[in-house]
């Protein structure tokens, strides 16, 4: 009670905030209902187009401007990253790279140098594709992001992360050329050197 100067806590639905108190806002569906899903990602593609990846226990659904893709690959944990214009999507659970395209199509894609048996997701580092795992970094060539073969004309190979406590959960790439790793028990920050 806002008079006695009490906090009490409310739940509202379908309002917001506005210089006299709260209004009750209207919507309408802009398209077809998605469903319940698990997780959602944003994808940027290399065209300016902006789609969004939902991920369902039996399968998926892609937005993009408006239409909607279903597919009943089942894909369990994601990570996306994209590099160089290209959306790549790492499943745990089928241990497979794909690329996402803009009509929501999904290109399989065959790694080299690298299994994915351990391989716990993907990200985007500066001209590198990575890959992780509990506590490796594995990097692309800088001519082609399915080559992973180490190689020093190609800065492809892998570097261990020895300092960390924990294991590696995600990676986040702030700029062009750093990254954040997350892990269990901390955050370190990657730059790369030219």
């Amino acid at each position: 009670d806002r008079d006695l100067g009490i906090p009490s806590i409310i739940y509202m639905h379908n309002v917001l905030p506005t210089m006299m108190g709260f209004k009750s806002v209207q919507y309408k569906p802009l398209g077809e209902p998605i469903g319940q899903f698990l997780a959602w990602h944003q994808l940027s593609f290399s065209t300016g187009q902006i789609g969004y990846l939902f991920v369902r226990s039996s399968g998926y659904t892609v937005s993009v401007d408006g239409s909607l893709v279903h597919g009943g690959l089942t894909l369990g944990d994601i990570s996306i990253a994209t590099h160089r214009g290209v959306v790549y999507l790492y499943s745990t659970l089928r241990k497979s790279i794909y690329i996402v395209t803009p009509a929501g199509e999904f290109k399989l894609q065959t790694p080299i140098g690298v299994v994915l048996t351990d391989i716990k997701g993907l990200a985007s580092i500066g001209p590198h594709l990575v890959l992780y795992t509990n506590d490796t970094l594995v990097r692309s060539s800088v001519t082609d992001p399915m080559d992973f073969a180490p190689s020093l004309s190609t800065g492809a190979g892998a570097l261990a992360i020895s300092a960390q406590t924990g294991n590696i959960v995600t990676i986040q790439s702030p700029t062009q050329s750093s990254a954040v790793i997350f892990t269990t028990g901390e955050a370190i920050q990657l730059t790369l050197q030219a």
